[in-house]
């Protein structure tokens, strides 16, 4: 059973209301890390989901997927001192106990979860990511 909703306790609150601003700077950092992954990233066998016009991204991490799981592991593999991560180890179906939730009939509707799940991987863009930071990662990139 899931534990009831409480009220937040008033030093949570008083914390919550403090940081408030901070996560706000924080977001458009992260945005701003962002933009320039998608002005500087050269072509490659991967797409960049993009945000529906009138929205904006928060980008907790800026999202890629190849076109093959080989390719999306292989950039791992060069990139991961970089801050470069897989998405997800599995898709969210073929972890349990969400398989027992879904019905077997569903199974080949999920495919473009488990393609995700194998194709997605991540670049950072937390508030210390900068152009030279950035710079040895556009370059691995570009060289494929």
């Amino acid at each position: 059973e899931p534990t009831p909703v409480r009220a937040m306790a008033p030093m949570s609150a008083a914390l919550a209301l403090a940081t408030a601003g901070l996560a706000e700077e924080g977001i458009e950092g992260r945005r701003r890390a962002a933009a320039v992954w998608w002005r500087s990233l050269p072509e490659g066998p991967w797409t960049v989901p993009h945000v529906l016009e009138g929205g904006s991204g928060s980008y907790l991490r800026f999202p890629l997927v190849t076109s093959e799981a080989a390719i999306r592991d292989r950039l791992v593999s060069l990139l991961e001192r970089f801050g470069a991560a897989r998405g997800y180890p599995a898709a969210l179906c073929d972890i349990e106990p969400a398989r027992a939730i879904v019905a077997p009939t569903q199974q080949r509707a999920l495919e473009g979860a488990r393609l995700l799940a194998a194709r997605l991987f991540t670049l950072p863009t937390h508030s210390f990511v900068g152009k030279r930071d950035q710079r040895p990662v556009l370059e691995a990139l570009a060289s494929l």
